[in-house]
């Protein structure tokens, strides 16, 4: 128990664990006058009475008309005696306060690998589009109301599937122009419609044809704008790159094009791209410099002469992007990325891995290269189309960026299960696809990685500008797949992989149920299992439940992974409303896993991001939270960096007489530095209070404190940012056993010497 004075500069502290109530009365006389007169100096609030009056009251319980008297005689506040009586009445001691019991036992020690944390990126929410990706133009190739290739629609269903009238597959339908509109809303002598004639090249089979009724003069308000993913916003002073291709039909004369305000009014000087009658798809490239701030704005374009022409692949990106402007990113979102200091990322998904079909499913070639020559695709989760320019290519610049190893996912022909038919018995009726193409679509995606610049795809790698070879550690071979297909379909490709690659880590995956371990011995040769994947989305009691699952897991020299993790209420596969327990759950999972270290574990934390926006200014609580203007670090996100920035390599037993109900403690040394880390989390409703048992180890030295809680209506939005954050302090302890209250849903660590 520290009162610790945080105006004064030198940290003057008094502590008062080491003292006992049998003393002289002198002595107690001297000590009281000490605190007084200190709490007196440094600030008369009731918040310095309060702390005094407690740590008192736990060291000299017995003398409480004393007591009373001298705080009497130095606050002249009778109150400050009620309180302390009132106090008194509720405990006597600290160790009445401290009815549970923390032992961690030291000598038994075991030596683990630190966890590996890292992230699960997955195309939803505007994770990318509208998000990391820096590009502020919506649909800019025309592409985004294109039907998911290879479904067909019948009855208004999509036929030979099974359960079509679930949500997840009704018909997707979006407005083949969404993002733009032309000015004024009504009687515009500008029509736009998306059009099939004259496509910029096969890969982008849509342009936007522009019908002009009539000259239109300076001055007025008739234009063409797009509106971005809910807003574009401008910075004063900074250049916005934006290119454009033009087919001049049956039009002579200028496009003027300007960033614009929220009310279509120009923020920028206006620039000037001239189109003679009969060209052909020409590129132009001009940049505009925002004249003011703005939140929510658009890009206008102005045809000012009446005729015809098409527009396509209109981007436009702002010049301060990460790394100089060299890069697609949005600067303040990898920034808090690389603040977080991942081990990996896991790109490019999820479920766009494995499609609903074989069209669907990840083709990496269409997602390199020019962005005019990538199609993009619809995926299952909303918005569902994406437009690929993060690529393969940008997903491992991303890497670089953030100083972390890639792990890439590879397809293996089989789709997602929700989208597969059953037989009679149950089991899964996957259509036959051709395994040698998925193992040479492989070979040729780790050959543009980390491949020689004179291989085929090395040498694609050193055209698109980064002829040395990426950071890829990880292999994943498919996604959430299983069963008797595709453990053949494993073995297959991991022997071509391993045998060319044998360097590189590969890892399997598992079914999506309790029971995963039981599949290892499914496998055709389960010594070919490197790493296994084990994904879950559960409730809290679940996560409760399993505080010792990885206890039981049988040590067979095959690493842990979990790539996929949601306890519901957190937005994720259940209601809302569990804020922030169900985080607080994810993490109980964490600490579980960081104590079954010797599986030498991985974790990938999700979800990434989303854009606030998108997700209706919703409850859920990703990673980081984006809007137009600022990148939020939000509660899961600070629980996660609290966890990766605390591994240690040997674990201690710890036991518990809570129960594990509520409170959950893990413990261990991180040698690097020789500190004790103690983990708790606290998912009761009011403090808890416990007495740490260090099997008598004495600590005479400081301890680190980091504490992160939230009140449920407490989160970190663009609204309001700064909402939570991890609180810091430090303490000296002077017992053997400490008594330690950590806050109600909380969670702290403790770093020792």
């Amino acid at each position: 128990m520290a009162i610790t004075n945080d105006n004064n500069p030198r940290g003057c502290t008094l502590y008062m664990n080491n003292m006992v109530c049998d003393r002289r009365k002198t002595l107690m006389n001297e000590t009281l006058s000490c605190v007084c007169q200190h709490v007196l100096a440094v600030d008369s609030g009731i918040v310095r009475i309060a702390v005094c009056l407690y740590t008192v009251l736990f060291h000299f319980s017995k003398k409480l008309k004393h007591i009373q008297k001298i705080m009497k005689h130095y606050w002249n506040l009778p109150a400050a005696a009620s309180f302390l009586s009132a106090m008194m009445l509720f405990s006597a001691t600290p160790e009445a306060l401290a009815t549970d019991i923390v032992t961690v036992n030291t000598k038994k020690a075991k030596k683990v690998q630190r966890v590996e944390y890292g992230w699960h990126y997955e195309e939803i929410g505007m994770i990318g589009d509208g998000g990391l990706y820096a590009e502020l133009v919506r649909n800019r190739n025309f592409e985004e109301a294109n039907l998911p290739e290879g479904l067909i629609i019948k009855d208004g269903m999509y036929a030979d599937m099974p359960n079509p009238k679930q949500p997840i597959k009704q018909i997707y339908q979006i407005d083949p122009l969404v993002g733009w509109l032309t000015l004024p809303l009504t009687n515009s002598p500008i029509r736009v419609k998306r059009t099939a004639d004259n496509p910029l090249n096969a890969n982008n089979s849509h342009s936007m044809r522009i019908d002009v009724l009539e000259d239109i003069s300076n001055g007025s308000d008739a234009a063409i704008v797009n509106t971005g993913y809910f807003g574009m916003a401008f910075k004063q002073g900074v250049g916005y790159r934006l290119s454009l291709y033009a087919l001049a039909r049956q039009y002579e004369g200028a496009l003027e094009v300007c960033l614009a305000d929220k009310d279509g009014k120009p923020c920028s000087t206006p620039a000037t791209i001239t189109l003679r009658k009969g060209d052909s798809w020409k590129k132009h490239n001009v940049t505009l410099t925002a004249q003011k701030s703005v939140a929510d704005g658009m890009l206008r374009i102005v045809p000012t002469k009446k005729g015809t022409l098409q527009l396509d692949m209109v981007s436009m990106f702002p010049g301060d992007t990460y790394d100089g402007g060299k890069s697609v990113f949005r600067a303040d979102i990898v920034q808090n990325l690389k603040d977080y200091r991942p081990d990996f990322l896991r790109f490019p998904g999820g479920c766009n891995i494995h499609g609903v079909n074989e069209e669907t499913m990840n083709h990496w070639k269409k997602t390199v290269g020019d962005i005019a020559m990538r199609p993009g695709q619809w995926g299952k989760w909303e918005p569902h189309y994406r437009s690929d320019g993060l690529g393969m290519h940008e997903f491992y610049e991303l890497c670089e960026y953030l100083g972390c190893n890639a792990m890439y996912v590879i397809p293996v022909g089989m789709v997602c299960t929700e989208w597969v038919k059953r037989d009679k018995d149950g089991n899964f009726m996957h259509k036959p696809t051709d395994v040698n193409y998925y193992i040479q679509d492989a070979l040729d995606a780790i050959e543009y990685a980390i491949g020689p610049t004179d291989s085929k795809y090395g040498a694609m790698r050193a055209e698109n500008g980064h002829p040395e070879p990426f950071p890829l550690k990880y292999v994943e071979i498919g996604n959430e797949d299983f069963g008797p297909v595709y453990y053949e379909k494993y073995h297959q490709i991991y022997k071509a992989l391993k045998e060319r690659y044998p360097h590189l880590i590969y890892i399997a995956n598992s079914t999506l149920n309790d029971r995963q371990q039981e599949d290892i011995d499914k496998f055709v040769d389960k010594k070919e299992i490197e790493v296994f994947d084990e994904h879950y989305y559960r409730n809290v009691q679940w996560a409760i439940d399993n505080f010792h699952r990885f206890d039981h897991y049988k040590r067979q020299g095959i690493r842990l992974y979990i790539a996929e993790l949601g306890i519901m209420g957190n937005g994720v596969g259940g209601p809302v409303g569990q804020y922030p327990t169900a985080i607080l759950a994810e993490g109980i999972f964490k600490m579980a896993l960081e104590r079954n270290a010797d599986l030498k574990p991985i974790m990938a934390d999700r979800p990434l991001m989303r854009n606030w926006e998108c997700i209706n200014r919703g409850d859920l609580q990703p990673m980081l939270l984006n809007s137009s203007t600022q990148s939020v670090k939000t509660f899961n996100y600070h629980l996660c960096k609290m966890l990766r920035d605390n591994t240690v390599d040997v674990v201690y037993d710890v036991s518990n007489t809570e129960g594990e109900k509520n409170l959950f403690v893990t413990a261990g040394i991180d040698t690097r530095t020789g500190e004790y880390i103690v983990k708790i989390i606290n998912l009761g409703n009011t403090p808890a209070t416990f007495s740490l048992n260090l099997n008598g180890r004495k600590f005479t030295g400081r301890a680190d404190i980091t504490t992160l809680t939230a009140k449920p209506d407490q989160r970190a939005t663009p609204d309001n940012p700064n909402a939570v954050n991890p609180e810091e302090r430090r303490e000296l302890f002077v017992k053997s056993t400490p008594t330690i209250t950590v806050a109600e849903k909380s969670f702290t660590i403790y770093r020792m010497k």
